[in-house]
């Protein structure tokens, strides 16, 4: 029989489109890691790169409240702890 993933048979691995041999002894199979995504689509790696202007718009656009004497980095900080990222 052959898989679409790698597969544990009677203590041997097969690669994915492997014939493996058909027996009495069931066959471990390993589903591949999906990774969850980010939420909205953006990473921390996205924020620390943003100019002030864009943080305090998306500061913002999320509810934080901005005020002048907060650095960019403390908004990115915000945003960051805000998106559970």
């Amino acid at each position: 029989m052959k898989y679409a993933f790698k597969v544990k048979h009677n203590g041997v691995w097969y690669a994915a489109g492997a014939e493996v041999p058909d027996g009495d002894a069931k066959a471990k199979v390993v589903e591949p890691k999906v990774e969850e995504e980010p939420k909205a689509g953006i990473t921390k790696t996205d924020i620390a790169r943003m100019s002030r202007t864009e943080v305090v718009k998306m500061a913002e656009e999320n509810g934080i409240e901005v005020s002048d004497d907060m650095t960019a980095r403390e908004l990115k900080d915000e945003i960051i702890k805000k998106l559970e990222l």
